[in-house]
């Protein structure tokens, strides 16, 4: 199926935002979909966003996010604000043919590195404020509204949110990787509220039905107002 064959369902306005599109579908045709809305790349929502869309009411339910967990063995699994395969319908088929496939898709290892660098360089801002950010703990563990992990994945409204859902805490599934050579760059899935928030980086159904929210930003802010960046500065 391409793009022009899934409708994305206008789910409201969020302020701050703009307005927030839903679709279920493989990945590449999500964001063909989005595309043809006017949703600019990454074309899914970042972890924080969806924070402010269950603020407002919009939706509860659980999304595809564009932060993307990077893992190489032996080292902590470090989350990045921006995707590779999203950047464009043709990136997308390739992490979902490594789905497909029943494994995850893969950079070389100098990618991590370069991320793992940024994320050095940044350890000076607020976790909310980075791009790149190494995780604390290696393994699946639990975070609190306070820790830096959590401000980072969640962005500046983390305690409200915490507060607003009930939740003590909120469960992360860890990606576990068996190759020091190349990196495994997959997808954080952020489950609905109602479920208990729990965020995976292990998922690996891309090429599935499944859902992802996009927001349609208003006019030439939308690029600016967007804090993920594809690009690592040296």
């Amino acid at each position: 199926m391409t793009g022009t064959q899934y409708k994305a369902e206008r789910i409201g306005n969020v302020k701050g935002l703009g307005e927030i599109f839903c679709l279920c579908a493989p990945l590449n045709n999500q964001i063909e979909t989005f595309r043809e809305v006017g949703i600019l790349a990454p074309y899914l929502v970042l972890p924080e966003e969806v924070v402010a869309i269950r603020l407002a009411e919009a939706s509860n339910l659980g999304t595809r996010t564009s932060m993307t967990p990077l893992s190489v063995q032996g080292e902590n699994t470090i989350l990045y604000r921006g995707s590779p395969w999203m950047s464009s319908p043709e990136m997308a088929r390739v992490a979902v043919r490594a789905h497909a496939e029943s494994r995850y898709p893969q950079m070389q290892r100098e990618f991590y590195e370069a991320v793992k660098e940024k994320a050095k360089e940044q350890e000076c801002l607020e976790p909310e404020d980075r791009i790149a950010f190494r995780l604390s703990q290696k393994g699946n563990f639990q975070l609190t509204p306070e820790m830096p992990d959590t401000r980072f994945i969640l962005g500046p409204r983390a305690e409200e949110y915490f507060k607003t859902k009930g939740h003590s805490s909120i469960k992360l599934y860890d990606l576990n990787s068996d190759s020091a050579k190349e990196v495994d760059v997959n997808y954080l899935w952020f489950n609905g509220s109602q479920c208990g928030s729990a965020l995976s980086c292990r998922n690996g159904d891309l090429g599935r039905l499944s859902r992802a929210f996009g927001v349609l930003r208003p006019g030439k802010a939308s690029a600016k107002n967007f804090r993920a960046s594809l690009k690592i500065k040296s």
